[in-house]
């Protein structure tokens, strides 16, 4: 009895934390180095792609819903489409501002004050026409503009999760810009370094299967390995691994095809 009883209480906050009401999102100050993550106050039609226009007071039911995260998490599993909404009110604002939508899964279009400012994909409700496209978004927002509606229609075909799993972030369009550029640029290091690797791989590989005797391969790593010691020395690395082979490994050298 102790556990079913914990584990309907589990479920109650489960529940609760799931369909807690949303309010509207304030946000009291943009100065030059401040963001805010917009991950509160949004509404939720599931399977209804709706414009502005249709989204009239009263007219469709809207449910809050958990953002950043899958409607799959609000139990919405069998759902391919809906729209999403949000009220901001920027209470201070001294600096450009944009919005940044990191990912959406996976096609979209967004309204920023009833006005399409944004389509990645094709988001169409037909499959035949659909499109996915996962990349991010920069909107900027007017300067004269402190009260804006996001509408946010999102269609999945394509992923197991779909929705805005990456909570959006509002602030000064600098900052946005630098925050963007440096992720770009550590993906950047991170693939060119997986490249470099797959290149030393396969000289590796026409090495050891090549011409060159397994001995001589050995040797290249003690090349390598005496270059790398040198570069942290300080000292200027002889690029010719054959002179090295020379001079440290005269026989093998000589001895290899």
């Amino acid at each position: 009895m102790k556990i079913r009883g914990k584990r309907s209480l589990i479920s109650a906050l489960v529940i609760l934390f799931t369909w807690a009401p949303a309010y509207p999102q304030d946000i009291t100050s943009l100065n030059t180095f401040s963001t805010h993550a917009l991950d509160s106050g949004w509404h939720f039609v599931p399977d209804q792609l709706l414009s502005p226009k249709q989204l009239l007071p009263d007219s469709v039911k809207e449910i809050p819903i958990r953002v950043p995260g899958s409607w799959v998490d609000s139990n919405y599993e069998s759902t391919a489409m809906g729209t999403y909404t949000l009220s901001v009110r920027l209470l201070q604002k001294s600096v450009s501002c944009s919005i940044h939508f990191p990912q959406i899964h996976s096609a979209a279009k967004i309204w920023l004050n009833g006005t399409l400012v944004d389509e990645p994909g094709v988001c169409d409700a037909d499959p035949e026409k659909y499109k996915g496209e996962s990349r991010g978004l920069l909107i900027p927002i007017p300067d004269n503009m402190s009260t804006f509606e996001l509408v946010v229609q999102v269609v999945n075909y394509d992923y197991s999760r779909g929705g805005i799993t990456t909570s959006p972030v509002i602030g000064p369009t600098s900052s946005l810009l630098h925050e963007i550029n440096t992720q770009k640029g550590i993906e950047n290091f991170f693939t060119g370094s997986l490249i470099a690797m797959f290149i030393y791989q396969i000289s590796l590989f026409a090495l050891f299967y090549g011409t060159c005797s397994q001995s001589v391969l050995t040797s290249y790593h003690l090349c390598n390995v005496n270059n790398t010691e040198n570069f942290v020395a300080g000292k200027q690395c002889n690029g010719s691994w054959r002179t090295f082979l020379r001079q440290y490994h005269q026989p093998t050298y000589w001895n290899s095809p």
